[in-house]
């Protein structure tokens, strides 16, 4: 592949949010023993992932948190909430805390298997999501309070309880707890 970067630009732009292009590596990504964390991402990948992207619209996030980075909010499919059985009562009640969801095709599945896009994003842009040194399971967190959104600037990885310890991630801001 020509070029080993995909550079996906955020479409809004105004006086207080400038033009951050999200860059996305597409060389294979290797730890320190050399192993294969992701391999390289392939042309279909990065027209994929080019086409999720393209199905967000820009919103305005927290100034506080990410004061030049807006949500790419997802317009596609959505889980229900934990509220409800079906997807129009969520839709009804205006709910938050739906996720966004795809189908990932099969050819793509080196990269992630996970129908959560933030997570199948997360994935590709950092390779497999493991376990912290404690063995926990790791989780994507959306550091921006949108479930919905799929800004890589806004997802970081949290251990499984401490995601749910402080479940509002909006106290991790104020509690200084580091996110990697």
């Amino acid at each position: 592949m020509a070029n080993e970067h995909l550079t996906i630009e955020e479409s809004y732009t105004d006086r207080e949010y400038e033009y951050q292009p999200i860059e996305l590596d597409t060389k294979a990504i290797r730890d320190a023993d050399g192993k294969e964390i992701r391999p390289a991402l392939t042309d279909e990948a990065v027209k994929y992932i080019e086409q999720l992207y393209d199905r967000t619209i820009p919103c305005i996030s927290d100034p506080h948190k990410f004061p030049s980075s807006l949500c790419l909010v997802w317009t596609g499919a959505k889980d229900v909430c934990s509220k409800h059985t079906h997807v129009r009562e969520c839709e009804m009640n205006k709910c938050r805390g739906r996720y966004a969801r795809h189908k990932v095709p099969e050819n793509l599945k080196s990269f992630s298997k996970s129908e959560l896009v933030h997570r199948f994003l997360y994935e590709c842009a950092h390779g497999t999501i493991g376990t912290s040194i404690h063995g926990e399971e790791k989780t994507v967190d959306h550091a921006c309070s949108r479930t919905d959104c799929i800004n890589l600037r806004h997802l970081r990885l949290l251990p499984r309880s401490m995601n749910i310890e402080l479940g509002d991630h909006r106290k991790l801001y104020e509690r200084n707890v580091l996110l990697d």
